[in-house]
């Protein structure tokens, strides 16, 4: 729907499935009894052992876990704190699980589910045109040059994007003020798999490269690389529940005022069960906004993906974008309109940065374009997300 460019690499690796996904083969089943059943596959098993993400409310059922989870299988070094949502990841035999919450069959808030590994989605990459008008459409559609001229350009705001990484390409290199490596744990700005790269680009390109033509939506914003996706682009959901918390627990240091995270998974689980929707509300109770990208599964009923069925998340769907090095390229995709969302919201705290999550959600609904009057918001949600329109909400034009 809505259409812009980003950067292409010349080592990028956009080679993982396009579906974000894993293929069932041979399903099995983890039977915990009251706690419910668990659908896993032989992928899924870390040598023999199903790797779990558990929580609850209740802290002292998460410690007993702990401890049970030691006596059980002492030499086991797999556990992980998830603190951030009281909880924990774990890999166990799957013929020691159940014996692992025998203690917790009656306890009705406590949650388990497969620490399963996330794929990106593959960006469908469309041949590049220099010459075509449709590159930078973002700008000119919402006459962004209106606004930037007038200094509104994210400038001091900044902008995490969870992903594969953030590429020092020559319009994002002077953008990036923080990169954390949770896959390699490396220092400096990379980005293996292509995908991130994109994304930031979105946001705050400066077009340095195009003599300004390809600007991101808020070129001055700062950007945050917080590195989960592997060079296949898979992570584990640990690692984005980490990435998350790495985010708020440094807001006040990069002033993060929002999250952007364009990867997904089928949803399995009702939202209050599913632990990364939990990340999110945390990270949208700290106060920032998190921009989630819908899935590329649509436009059928019921194939948003999680954790964009986050109640808090701002939900971006459909668009056309680009990719990571010293050339530009074009990609479509909801990886790519997420950004989009991100960045307006940029423009919108840089203006009034008391703003909150719930108020920047609501003025880029009421401000977005309806592709048809005539559909519900089930269909086509809010509309197309308008930074100008948004921007004059606040700050009249």
């Amino acid at each position: 729907m809505i259409n812009n460019i980003n950067y292409y690499g010349k080592n990028q690796k956009l080679e993982y499935p396009e579906n974000s996904t894993l293929k069932p083969a041979q399903n099995k089943i983890l039977d915990l009894g009251k706690l419910g059943k668990i659908n896993y596959t032989e992928k899924d098993l870390i040598d023999t052992r199903i790797p779990l993400i558990i929580f609850s409310k209740d802290n002292q059922v998460i410690e007993k876990i702990k401890l049970d989870f030691q006596k059980i299988d002492p030499q086991n070094l797999t556990l992980k704190d998830l603190s951030i949502i009281n909880g924990l990841a774990l890999e166990i035999a799957p013929e020691k699980a159940k014996n692992l919450f025998k203690d917790c069959q009656n306890n009705k808030d406590l949650n388990i589910s497969l620490n399963r590994k996330i794929k990106l989605p593959l960006p469908n990459i469309i041949n590049f045109n220099p010459n075509s008008t449709k590159l930078d459409l973002v700008s000119k559609i919402f006459d962004l040059k209106k606004i930037q001229d007038k200094g509104i350009n994210g400038e001091g705001v900044g902008v995490a994007v969870i992903d594969s990484g953030i590429a020092p390409h020559p319009d994002l290199k002077e953008q990036i003020a923080a990169f954390v490596d949770l896959v390699n744990g490396g220092t400096m700005p990379y980005d293996d798999g292509g995908h991130g790269t994109l994304v930031a680009g979105c946001i705050a390109g400066s077009g340095a490269l195009s003599q300004g033509k390809y600007k991101g939506v808020a070129p001055k914003a700062n950007l945050i690389g917080i590195k989960v996706f592997d060079e296949k682009g898979e992570a584990a959901g640990d690692r984005i529940i980490n990435a998350f918390k790495w985010a708020i627990e440094h807001k006040e240091q990069y002033n993060i005022k929002v999250i952007n995270f364009s990867g997904g998974d089928k949803i399995t689980t009702p939202y209050i069960k599913d632990p990364i929707v939990q990340v999110v509300e945390e990270a949208a109770s700290s106060g920032i906004s998190v921009f989630i990208a819908a899935g590329n599964s649509g436009p059928m009923p019921r194939t948003i993906a999680s954790p964009a069925n986050a109640p808090s998340a701002i939900t971006m769907g459909s668009l056309i974008s680009t990719t990571n090095s010293g050339s530009y390229a074009m990609v479509s995709g909801t990886s790519f309109a997420s950004p989009i969302g991100a960045a307006a919201a940029a423009l919108l705290y840089q203006i009034k940065p008391t703003l909150n999550p719930k108020e920047v959600k609501e003025i880029l609904k009421q401000t977005a374009i309806k592709l048809n009057p005539n559909l519900s918001p089930n269909i086509q949600g809010a509309g197309v997300a308008d930074p100008v329109e948004a921007v004059n909400k606040i700050y009249p034009l």
